[in-house]
């Protein structure tokens, strides 16, 4: 969310991201011509942008321009980046699902690039890694692993490595788990478009409440500016966003600031 209230968000069927001011006016910031997904504020200002269509990782400048950042591991190209974070030391981390239809598990990787570009393995092996975010101290991934039902934590090391893996929670089909967002207390919000709800997980993995709206699928979420008790959550059923107010602020992310984005 921009400092003027401004929202981003991204419309995946035209290619568009666009800014949504506070007076619910949209306007099209920018168009990648591919399939955006998950996007993010990287600390030097810059829209960094997950496209399927694509198969990069995008950068985004003030004014517009688009450009590709990341579109390949050992001259192999991405299968269809899907969400992505910013981690404390300016790595960006983003998940790269192969999106084949259920009931193949699309085993896929997660990836890690600095901020020179250069793309590094984070883990590999899950059913279809979808949305993920850092606790509020950085020292540990949440990823939602959709089509196995998981909430992941992947513990993180000084240079931003894997090193081990815990299972946070295990939702019941047909959660599966999409976007993520964490507050200041370390818990976990989980979109659940397959039930249409929104799960509320302590670190160690409690489900301490479950949103349910009628006629819902919420897929990606996202708090307001850093203090601010609004979440905001996309709802893939009639393409809008809703904002609902949480008991506790967002956890500050680890790129700029401002804006934040869904």
């Amino acid at each position: 969310m921009g400092s003027d209230g401004s929202l981003y968000v991204v419309d995946a069927d035209s290619g568009g991201v666009c800014r949504v001011g506070i007076n619910g006016e949209t306007i099209e910031f920018a168009s990648t011509g591919g399939s955006p997904n998950g996007l993010a504020l990287g600390p030097d200002g810059d829209l960094f942008v997950a496209d399927a269509g694509l198969k990069s990782i995008l950068r985004i400048t003030a004014d517009g321009a688009v450009s590709v950042f990341a579109s390949e591991y050992d001259g192999r190209e991405f299968s269809g980046p899907n969400d992505l974070a910013f981690g404390p030391r300016g790595n960006l981390f983003f998940t790269d699902p192969l999106r084949l239809p259920p009931p193949d598990p699309s085993i896929s990787p997660i990836y890690r690039v600095t901020p020179d570009g250069e793309v590094f393995p984070f883990a590999a092996d899950l059913a279809y890694p979808n949305g993920l975010a850092f606790s509020p101290d950085g020292t540990e991934l949440f990823v939602a692993e959709m089509r196995a039902n998981r909430l992941l934590g992947f513990e993180i090391t000084p240079v931003e490595k894997l090193s081990t893996c815990r299972m946070v929670r295990r939702f019941r089909d047909p959660a599966n788990p999409d976007g993520l967002a964490v507050d200041s207390r370390g818990r976990i919000l989980a979109a659940l478009p397959g039930i249409g709800a929104l799960a509320l997980v302590s670190p160690d993995g409690k489900l301490q409440e479950l949103y349910h709206m009628s006629g819902w699928r919420p897929s990606n979420l996202a708090f307001g500016p850093e203090g601010s008790r609004t979440l905001y959550v996309t709802d893939e059923n009639n393409g809008s966003v809703g904002a609902f107010t949480h008991d506790s602020p967002g956890a500050e992310l680890f790129g700029a600031a401002s804006p934040r984005g869904i």
